[in-house]
């Protein structure tokens, strides 16, 4: 039989020195005869200094410590529920302050959760397209609970765990920064000058909110948005979601037509349903000369458009570059009907975006053929018949009455244009007045004052709204940021083979954007445009990868 023995912690059972073995009645029943002796290893103390001891709280500390988180919890419901919805993120910033120092101080580990940062990315990436960002979860006592905040805190609370846990995801995070030093450097020169902004706001109170909205919505997104699609796979991913989106918003846009309004106006669920009389108005069909005007989910019907014109860029990359014939049949009926759902808008700014989605991309795509296939007869001779074709696009449109009304404006478009004008010489002198910190993130429309014929705060510039929120150098800063990942992007496209030549759609998109901001402040789009920024970022990364691995030379003159 066996016998169990115990041993303290600081000592262990061993043999004696010297022991026999005594012979019984069988052969295989042997005995040991063991002593205790003091273990050779120390109990391990705990990191504090030499003889202290923490004290245990007594019954009142405790009890003062959890009456004390109780009251904390108490103030900051209170200040939440009290104060003005643009303060309620103030008493919300200890808790922020907390949430980020617990994060920097989790352990290392192999293992940082991307898949859930970019899980929950692409679930933001359809919400800030399908879902109306006047509809959002609204109960008694508690702030608004918009769902695409809420998938972006999610997406970015994998990035700052995934940011503080893993050396490798800040060393990939830091390569591709590097890859696009100058225009990585261009978003944080901005980000300054919108905070210097906020500081000498008009309403600093106002600013606050509209700032933290857009580092959540524009910088944070681009930094997530470069890192996931660093990763093979992720760039076809999401061209095929905004293939599918755009597809999905031109079916609703004609079933919207047919009901002459939202299809969704009258069925919002309670909860859903946001007490904002500016909100409110946004569904309220809207019309001109009699003819209904598609807006989908969006806070205007320009926006759509200009949402519809961004996406097809890539509709024409499918139709160029696609592998199987069916596939670029289906692009191009996928194009026509983008095309149509631009048309049920009746914005003169769907029609100039889709006109130079189809001319960038064009001239992008045939400079690679021509560099990337020098012999190819069809690439050389459409290099040459560019400026022609150019040439010819400008003259018809100036020509054919169709078309320049569609893209200048006829009678009907004149009360607009004047406004612009109008909104152009009073925007001047407030620019130069205060032309490096301007008046403030969101405060532009309040301090040009221009007041549309329904009497409501408008601004229909966004080049005048950018350089009266963040200054003209800010605008400046802004333009080139934008201006040199467009460039980046074609250029990375050039040296491109397989999903990273989607750099060229995203860089044209980006294009788009900037053409349809000459006439239209809505910032319903700007999160997307950052999304391609971070698609330029991601490509040129991957192709620098490959370049540097030998795998294709010709990679190098582009980078």
């Amino acid at each position: 039989m066996k016998s169990k023995r115990h041993a303290s912690d600081s000592t262990r059972l061993a043999p004696a020195i010297g022991a026999k073995e005594v012979p019984g009645k069988m052969a295989m029943q042997r005995t040991v005869q063991f002593q205790l002796r003091p273990s050779a290893g120390k109990k391990r103390r705990p990191f504090t200094l030499s003889g202290y001891h923490a004290p245990e709280p007594g019954a009142l500390v405790r009890l003062a410590m959890h009456f004390a988180v109780v009251m904390v919890a108490a103030g900051i419901g209170l200040a939440v529920g009290g104060l003005p919805s643009n303060l309620i993120v103030v008493p919300l910033l200890p808790l922020v302050a907390l949430t980020l120092v617990i994060i920097w101080v989790l352990p290392e580990n192999s293992r940082p959760p991307t898949r859930f940062m970019g899980v929950t990315f692409f679930a933001y990436f359809v919400a800030v397209v399908v879902w109306p960002y006047y509809l959002a979860i609204q109960l008694p006592g508690l702030p608004l609970i918009e769902i695409r905040r809420l998938f972006i805190a999610l997406s970015i609370l994998g990035f700052l765990v995934s940011y503080s846990i893993s050396q490798r995801f800040r060393q990939d995070l830091l390569d591709i920064s590097r890859t696009s030093s100058r225009e990585v450097k261009l978003i944080w020169i901005f980000v300054v000058f919108q905070a210097l902004a906020v500081v000498f706001s008009v309403d600093v109170k106002g600013s606050i909110p509209t700032f933290v909205k857009n580092q959540l919505g524009w910088t944070a997104v681009f930094f997530i948005v470069a890192y996931v699609m660093s990763k093979p796979g992720n760039m076809d991913r999401f061209a095929n979601i905004i293939r599918c989106l755009a597809v999905f918003l031109a079916v609703l846009g004609y079933f919207e037509l047919r009901n002459q309004g939202l299809l969704w106006a009258n069925h919002i669920p309670w909860f859903l349903k946001v007490s904002d009389p500016a909100m409110q108005n946004l569904l309220s069909p809207m019309f001109r000369a009699g003819e209904y005007r598609v807006a989908g989910p969006f806070s205007t019907s320009l926006s759509y458009a200009e949402f519809m014109a961004m996406t097809m860029p890539f509709f024409l990359h499918a139709m160029f570059e696609g592998k199987k014939l069916y596939w670029r049949a289906i692009a191009v009926l996928c194009n026509i009907l983008v095309f149509y759902g631009i048309l049920l808008t009746q914005a003169r700014v769907g029609i100039v975006g889709a006109l130079t989605a189809h001319g960038v991309y064009f001239a992008a795509w045939t400079i690679r053929k021509w560099q990337q296939e020098r012999t190819n007869i069809i690439a050389s001779v459409l290099l040459f018949v560019m400026p022609l074709a150019l040439v010819l696009s400008a003259a018809a449109v100036l020509t054919v009455p169709r078309l320049r009304i569609m893209t200048l404006g006829g009678g009907e478009h004149a009360a607009s244009t004047a406004g612009r004008v109008e909104q152009m010489k009073a925007a001047i002198p407030l620019i130069i007045k205060r032309p490096v910190v301007g008046y403030g993130p969101g405060e532009g429309a309040g301090v040009l004052g221009y007041r549309n014929p329904a009497g409501e705060l408008s601004i229909d510039s966004y080049i005048l709204a950018a350089a009266l929120n963040y200054g003209l150098l800010g605008f400046i800063v802004m333009a080139a940021m934008y201006g040199m990942f467009a460039f980046k992007g074609v250029r990375v496209g050039q040296a491109s083979k397989g999903e990273t030549s989607l750099a060229i759609p995203a860089a044209t998109g980006i294009a788009v954007w900037l053409v349809a901001k000459i006439v239209l402040a809505q910032e319903d789009n700007v999160s997307v445009v950052y999304m391609f920024m971070g698609v330029v970022a991601g490509a040129a990364y991957r192709v620098q990868q490959n370049a540097g691995s030998g795998k294709s030379p010709a990679m190098r003159r582009w980078l």
